[in-house]
């Protein structure tokens, strides 16, 4: 099984919310890319921070 990196996880959690928050306002398709921008831009920050192993 592949293991997933952050930012895929970070996006997938973006359309999760993007989704529930649009269908609340009745506005999915502005929500959808708001949750997606902003889980890219979570998973990027993330992925970053977990990649500060300094070199041997």
């Amino acid at each position: 099984m592949k293991k997933r990196s952050k930012q895929e996880i970070g996006v997938a959690i973006g359309i999760t919310l993007g989704v529930t928050i649009g269908a609340l306002v009745d506005n999915i398709g502005v929500w959808l890319c708001i949750g997606i921008a902003l889980g890219v831009g979570i998973g990027s920050v993330l992925d970053k921070k977990g990649n500060t192993e300094e070199p041997l």
